[in-house]
């Protein structure tokens, strides 16, 4: 019960950071620092950093809150 919860959280925290990537584009991604650190969602700090995901940003946040979601899906209709 809690790793479903867990996964629940996961995916809508997911879908929001996709739905904010448009309002706060330079703060918002996958970033890849010098130092080969790697960032993922919200960051403060993207001061030397390179963003990899671009305009993808927001639909991979999609896709992976989708198969997140469906990976906790425990209704009756899919046996």
């Amino acid at each position: 019960m809690c790793l479903r919860i867990m996964a629940w959280l996961g995916c809508v925290t997911l879908v929001l950071i996709g739905l904010a990537r448009p309002l706060w584009k330079s703060h918002i991604g996958l970033f890849l620092y010098p130092d080969h650190r790697w960032a993922f969602g919200m960051i403060a700090d993207t001061h030397r950093a390179t963003e990899l995901l671009g305009p993808w940003m927001s639909p991979v946040c999609f896709g992976l809150a989708s198969l997140l979601w469906l990976g906790t899906d425990r209704s009756e209709e899919h046996g």
